[in-house]
């Protein structure tokens, strides 16, 4: 969900100048994706993408705990990015 939601504002994937085979051995070993310029976008997004892309299974949201964040966080509610 975050990196659908980095792709639609940027209009392009994370890692998408990148060869997809070198993309697939980047999202393992590389930091989360962020937006390109974070300040360009509201707080509220930001930390949705922040929340929606932990890497640590441990901490991530479960699906069904990010559905349940989704429709209370205020970057879903109010929609503005």
């Amino acid at each position: 969900m975050g990196i659908t939601a980095i792709e639609m504002a940027q209009m392009n994937p994370p890692l998408a100048d990148f060869h997809p085979f070198r993309a697939l051995y980047l999202i393992p070993s590389s930091p989360s994706p962020i937006l390109a310029n974070p300040k360009k976008w509201s707080k509220d997004f930001n930390d949705f993408l922040k929340l929606a892309l932990t890497k640590d299974f441990t901490t991530r949201p479960t699906a069904a705990q990010l559905l349940k964040v989704c429709s209370l966080h205020p970057f879903t509610t109010r929609g503005s990015p």
